[in-house]
């Protein structure tokens, strides 16, 4: 019974964003060393629900301010990461939460980032009473393994005025297995209010049968088992946005069973002409596809893409440099796979995001490492440069 209690207690505390404050280890998105591997995709916990009217400040930090950039260069919002980590022999922590810096409007930096604060303090405040109960687990004979807390955060779009960030809270407490929920965080960050799926388009428009028509059609190709028949995303929809998709993504046992894990539907942008408002029909541009051992062109605000295949079950994964900084900033890795099934393990592309920052040239190294390995500990079995002049 203890248990019990303590499971729906765990529940509660995560589906409300605390506002208390600690001290945060501070990191940069834009980390010149990038695995490529997706968070897990097993099953769901507590809740991380974004409150767009949260008031919460964060920690106080000393935020870079980023240097103007010359005409036509935008002034550059970048994303950095508060981090907390907790290891004892009773629970494993790891929790990487995203901060806006640079963002025009200050106002709107902090509301945006007092959301993501309190995702922050709910998880390192869960800590505590997860390690206690896993004590008690362990000290009672039926604890199969330390309790397990990890949250992370992907960026899947920065352009403009638009942000689009997932995070993903994996969960383990003593069961017969983890579970993962992924929340979607998408952002006008000139105004500071969350984009609902309807916002995205214009009034009146036929987008949402293109979304259930072609998610529908999707589930039929990839012959799965409903645990309750489709029928629409709704005005509610779990999305987030990519350079040339929108994603429509189902938290575990939401329409599949666990086995399944949390399906993603990709609808390309050209899916919806003559839909999308006229604030976001940038959308609809098509990034530069950079191409290795070539001369490759960028305008300023501009977006390019490189394009890597790869496999995570393989064990190896992709990192990259670059050779000099302020000229193209990172955004974001997405994984598309070549199999229907996400989870069948196939080969896939890596799909990896630069904007163009500042004049100059910069080569991008792509190399192939194990999991455990880098440039300091191992030798790739593949590398790829991409040199790239920004104007």
């Amino acid at each position: 019974m203890k248990k019990v209690i303590y499971l729906l207690a765990v529940a509660v505390m995560a589906i409300t964003l605390l506002s208390g404050c600690v001290f945060r280890s501070t990191g940069t998105s834009s980390s010149p060393s990038v695995s490529g591997v997706t968070p897990p995709s097993d099953s769901a916990s507590p809740s991380m629900s974004p409150d767009p009217t949260d008031t919460l400040s964060p920690s106080p930090s000393s935020e870079p301010t980023p240097s103007a950039q010359p005409s036509p260069f935008e002034p550059v919002v970048t994303v950095e990461t508060d981090s907390y980590a907790y290891t004892s022999d009773y629970i494993n922590v790891s929790v990487e939460t995203p901060r806006l810096v640079g963002v025009e409007d200050p106002t709107v930096q902090d509301t945006i980032n007092a959301v993501f604060a309190g995702i922050y303090d709910d998880a390192v405040e869960m800590t505590s009473s997860m390690e206690t109960q896993s004590k008690d687990d362990f000290e009672a004979g039926f604890a199969v393994g330390p309790y397990a807390l990890d949250v992370k955060y992907v960026v899947h779009y920065l352009s403009g005025d638009v942000l689009s960030v997932t995070i993903s809270q994996y969960t383990y407490l003593g069961g017969a297995h983890g579970g993962t929920s992924i929340y979607p965080f998408n952002y006008n960050i000139a105004t500071g209010n969350q984009l609902s799926i309807s916002e995205l388009f214009v009034g009146g428009s036929d987008y949402m049968n293109v979304i259930d028509t072609n998610i529908a059609a999707e589930i039929v190709n990839r012959d799965l088992y409903e645990l309750a028949p489709f029928s629409t995303v709704g005005s509610a929809a779990q999305y987030y946005l990519t350079l040339d998709s929108v994603v429509f993504f189902f938290q575990e046992y939401e329409y599949f069973p666990y086995a399944a894990g949390i399906q993603e539907f990709a609808i390309q942008y050209p899916a919806f002409s003559g839909m999308l408002a006229p604030d976001y029909a940038s959308l609809l541009i098509t990034p530069v596809v950079f191409m290795p051992g070539s001369d490759n062109m960028l305008g300023g605000g501009e977006y390019g893409m490189v394009s890597v295949r790869g496999n995570s079950s393989t064990g190896y994964v992709w990192h990259y440099t670059m050779s000099a900084d302020g000229i193209v900033e990172p955004g974001a890795m997405v994984f598309t796979s070549d199999s229907p099934d996400p989870m069948a393990g196939a080969d896939g592309t890596y799909s990896f995001d630069f904007r163009g920052i500042g004049p100059g040239t910069v080569t991008l190294t792509f190399e192939k490492y194990e999991k455990w390995e880098d440039a300091s500990s191992g030798t790739p079995i593949e590398t790829l440069t991409f040199d790239i002049t920004v104007s």
